[in-house]
């Protein structure tokens, strides 16, 4: 939650996290689940339909929030993982996506 993920991931996260570990799938959704920018042909007003977008999800466990309050390391390694992703989406010209997980990140610490 908390738009860390993109939507179709968080999905599959909620299918794939009761374990055993580590559990694998694919996701295939629109690029509207997916945090990409338009293809350029929709850009430009083409009309060639947009191309589904591909995920491999490997989750190798879940942690409960409430270990994030008691482990400083962890909720570290966590507020890195979003400042990763948001650096990733301010690359693809995701800026608000880029500064939702910036923001999610520093509300960890």
């Amino acid at each position: 939650g908390g738009n860390d993920v993109p939507p179709a991931v968080e999905m599959a996260l909620k299918f794939l996290s009761g374990g055993p570990y580590p559990s694998r799938g694919t996701v295939r959704c629109a690029q509207k689940y997916a945090w990409v920018p338009p293809t350029a042909a929709a850009a430009a007003g083409g009309s060639a339909p947009p191309e589904p977008v591909e995920y491999a999800v490997t989750v190798l466990g879940v942690t409960p929030s409430a270990d994030l309050e008691r482990d400083t390391e962890l909720a570290l390694a966590v507020a890195r993982g979003r400042k990763r992703g948001g650096t990733a989406c301010l690359r693809e010209g995701l800026t608000s996506r880029a500064l939702s997980l910036y923001q999610a990140g520093a509300e960890v610490c």
